[in-house]
């Protein structure tokens, strides 16, 4: 039966119960999302053409497992939130990484995914201080860890 159609028993009779079936929920994939997640997917393909000392103190060239760590994790967060964060930031790290990273009027949420491993930081910017940091596990740990705890759902935010 197609999802959402109703479906009627009788449980005695004279008596009719309807069952609606929820529909399938669909996943939100990149090539659903708006043009600031496919932004951020090429933004991180993008750093591929920085060269070794990129930022005149002999940065690390990208690496390609670290861009493929971070292009998971942006996948993983679109398919496994009912709700959409606003995209991060996209930007290198000296030591061949990739930081995704996410401001908001109370939060600096910063993931560092490295050519192996990762790191992540929270900062509350009200008062300058460090909520939260560690390193980066699988990407769901990191959502229902990191991102729903501190990032806004995109109505939440002016």
């Amino acid at each position: 039966m197609p999802a959402g159609t109703t479906r009627t028993s009788r449980t005695s009779p004279g008596q009719a119960v309807i069952q609606r079936k929820p529909p399938l929920r669909r996943p939100i994939r990149p090539t659903d999302s708006d043009e600031a997640y496919e932004r951020v997917l090429r933004d991180i393909g993008s750093l591929s053409t920085l060269p070794e000392g990129w930022d005149s103190y002999k940065g690390a060239p990208i690496s390609k497992e670290a861009q493929n760590r971070a292009t998971a994790f942006i996948i993983t967060l679109l398919t496994h939130l009912d709700w959409r964060v606003p995209p991060p930031t996209v930007g290198p790290s000296p030591t061949g990484g990739v930081v995704l990273r996410w401001i908001s009027s109370r939060y600096d949420v910063m993931l560092n995914f490295l050519p192996e491993g990762g790191e992540y930081s929270v900062v509350d910017l009200q008062v300058n201080e460090v909520l939260d940091e560690g390193l980066i596990g699988r990407p769901e740990s990191v959502i229902r860890d990191v991102i729903n705890r501190f990032l806004p759902k995109e109505s939440d935010e002016p």
